[in-house]
């Protein structure tokens, strides 16, 4: 069986700020029980997780450990312990035996089994992964979580998940624009919160993707007549206009530096013309320190 160390292995996936709680300590099994009686309860609850072993049963064993250990916990060690959580249940693999069956019947019982233990499906190349489901975390943390936390967590239900499948978008242009302009409303409320950083990435990975598409779903029409000038692909031009439009936000200004760069081109470019926005780039353009 599979043991999750957590102080040797922290995902880089997504959450940069999990490791923010305060220095503890960890308790080897030589020690007598009055040290041992003397364990915080956050550093109790870290030793706990690092030794369970990464299967199903163990992720309602966590939250029962963590029900029952929470009163004595600082606002600071509730929200780690939900990075904690994460962390932990971003160790589980769809079991190899699943991954050969693409029935119907097949993914419907794996959504059932994951989906009650509190994963997300997802698939790429023929390949069956899982990660946490945000709103099933939300559930067993309920009202735990700083308003700082929770307000990051809102950001995530709505950008995260699974965009891309075989080298190409699964949403559309249309809910990638939304997400955008989500990571851009927290980002310019939010600036001075330790998980900025976190929706700058996520904003900056949609924006690429949003400005210079994907192999299998790339910004400009695969089809057009013979002679004929090339051109940006319909939903995506209608997306750029709204944008564009868009006064409340900056990200248009984005975009419609982005169109005249492609305008000069004749919508032909390059795969190393293709420049990334740099995080300086946005911190300047909204106004942020």
């Amino acid at each position: 069986m599979k043991k999750y160390f957590a102080f040797l292995i922290f995902p880089l996936a997504l959450f940069s700020c999990a490791g923010d709680s305060t220095e503890t300590q960890e308790i080897n099994p030589s020690d007598n029980l009055e040290e041992l009686a003397m364990v915080p309860p956050f550093v109790e609850f870290k030793n706990y997780i690092a030794n369970l072993d990464v299967e199903l049963p163990s992720i309602d064993s966590l939250f029962t450990k963590y029900d029952a250990l929470k009163e004595g916990f600082t606002q600071e060690e509730k929200d780690s312990a939900y990075f904690l959580a994460n962390d932990f249940m971003y160790l589980f693999e769809v079991e190899e035996s699943e991954q050969e069956d693409y029935s119907e019947k097949a993914v419907k019982a794996m959504e059932k089994k994951y989906g009650k233990a509190g994963f997300v499906i997802g698939n790429n190349e023929g390949y069956f992964y899982l990660w946490p489901d945000s709103k099933f975390l939300e559930k067993k943390f309920k009202k735990d979580l700083s308003t700082e936390l929770s307000n990051y967590l809102e950001v995530e239900k709505k950008v995260n998940g699974q965009l891309t499948s075989d080298g190409g978008l699964i949403i559309s242009w249309g809910e990638l624009a939304k997400m955008i302009l989500v990571c851009e409303d927290y980002m310019v409320k939010n600036n001075e919160s330790k998980y900025f950083d976190n929706v700058m990435g996520l904003y900056l990975e949609r924006m690429r993707f949003f400005m210079w598409g994907l192999d299998n779903t790339p910004i400009i029409d695969w089809v057009f007549e013979e002679g004929e000038p090339k051109h940006l692909n319909e939903e995506v031009a209608a997306e750029y206009q709204k944008l564009i439009k868009d006064k409340k936000h900056k990200t248009g200004e984005f975009i419609a530096d982005h169109l005249v760069f492609l305008e000069f081109r004749n919508f032909d470019f390059a795969y190393e013309e293709q420049v990334d926005l740099t995080e300086e780039d946005v911190k300047k353009k909204m106004g942020l320190k």
